[in-house]
């Protein structure tokens, strides 16, 4: 599938919020090289973090526009810009925020670092924790997936691990 940017009105199938260019700029600009990419890998790796922010996040407002296909652009629920309380700003209503395009790049970024195409922040389904105390410990048990047959453990980030 080819990556169709969202330029803010409302493209009914766009399918990311950044460029591939976006993507080499900003990771460049922050010492990382991915020329061994290519672009459609690259594409695919910002469409995987888009699904992942449409799918596990909710925003303020409501769609711009009937057709569109992603979250953003958004309005206030009378058609005008949303003002957000964190930043102190408001946001227009054919504005996708920076902070949305720095999270998408982000997590694209991370998908490629992993190597496997694969979003690295997908919950493990083997996930298991303890707590002793105000200690929390998690790990994923991996049955007799490395050589001789022994299960074995790889300790996780909990708190990303399970979206707290």
């Amino acid at each position: 599938m080819a990556l169709i940017v969202e330029d803010g009105t409302g493209i009914s199938n766009a399918n990311g919020y950044v460029s591939v260019a976006e993507f080499k700029s900003y990771w460049t600009d922050r010492g990382l090289d991915y020329t061994s990419k290519t672009d459609t890998e690259i594409g695919s790796y910002i469409i995987r973090a888009t699904d992942f922010i449409d799918g596990r996040y909710s925003f303020k407002g409501v769609l711009s526009t009937k057709t569109q296909s992603l979250q953003w652009p958004r309005t206030n629920n009378s058609g005008g810009e949303i003002f957000d309380t964190r930043f102190n700003k408001s946001v227009a209503t054919n504005e996708i925020p920076n902070t949305l395009k720095n999270a998408t790049l982000e997590i694209a970024g991370a998908s490629a670092e992993a190597g496997t195409g694969e979003s690295i922040y997908n919950k493990p389904t083997n996930l298991k924790s303890k707590k002793y105390g105000p200690v929390s410990l998690a790990y994923e048990i991996n049955n007799g997936s490395n050589q001789g047959g022994n299960n074995s453990a790889t300790l996780v980030d909990y708190k990303s691990a399970t979206n707290q």
